[in-house]
């Protein structure tokens, strides 16, 4: 995994990370409402503040996917604007396997980012309460995870074919993922976010918290295998084509 332990080298150096660890601490504010406004706030209102607010509406719909942007757009987009991609091509491995261990490294380097944020924010909601709250940790990172995932592998794709990635990220999930996918039924089956949504309400399993009309865990299961195995298989064919000077 020699092409994943530079990916993720390079991560390490670049500002990247301190911009998204900022990022994903942003609820925190919120998270601190509710002890503000009340010395002993309900556990109903808090699972709520955690589950909807901060977990569904903030990370899965917004937080996730820029983080993730951020990071695919960078395992490649940096190679190329250095002019050192063609020295990836010169090794004697596959392209696919080029492709895999850098989504590889954006996944390792998700994970914990977006894992520890969510674990402090959600300690920071939950003091006094970590008995009654902590049944919601695994389906966060659960469904986060799918998010990772699902994001990783269309955003790293979507780098070999054009430059500007964020821009066109920014628009995708504040537009597609953001308000169509959440309003339209017809366009969630191709929505990530409804993916990770569904996976959190699965695991957690409390009638209070529930959203409308979640896919069922094995077809969420199946939908991102396929997304992923489909999305490296086009960055695959792309880097095998493209220009590499």
């Amino acid at each position: 995994m020699t092409i994943t332990a530079l990916t993720i080298r390079q991560f390490t150096k670049s500002r990247s990370l301190a911009v998204i660890a900022i990022i994903c601490l942003i609820p925190l504010a919120i998270a601190i409402i509710p002890h503000l406004m009340s010395n002993d706030p309900s556990l109903r209102n808090l699972r709520s503040t955690m589950a909807n607010t901060i977990f569904i509406n903030l990370y899965l719909t917004l937080l996730l996917p820029i983080s993730v942007m951020v990071l695919s757009s960078a395992a490649f987009g940096d190679e190329i604007e250095d002019k050192t991609l063609y020295l990836l091509a010169l090794k004697p491995v596959s392209r696919f396997q080029i492709v895999l261990e850098k989504f590889v490294a954006v996944v390792a380097m998700a994970v914990p980012i977006l894992w520890a944020s969510i674990l402090i924010v959600w300690s920071v909601l939950s003091w006094g309460r970590f008995d009654d709250m902590s049944n919601m940790i695994w389906p966060m990172f659960g469904a986060s995870l799918v998010g990772i995932l699902g994001f990783g592998s269309i955003f790293l794709t979507i780098s070999l074919y054009m430059r500007r990635t964020l821009l066109f990220g920014m628009f995708y999930v504040s537009i597609w993922e953001g308000t169509l996918a959440r309003f339209l039924p017809g366009i969630r089956s191709f929505s990530i976010s409804h993916y990770s949504r569904s996976i959190f309400s699965n695991l957690l399993d409390d009638t209070r918290l529930a959203i409308d009309d979640p896919a069922t865990t094995g077809r969420v299961v199946i939908t991102i295998i396929v997304i992923v195995a489909i999305a490296l298989a086009i960055g695959t064919r792309r880097l095998r084509t493209m220009a590499i000077d």
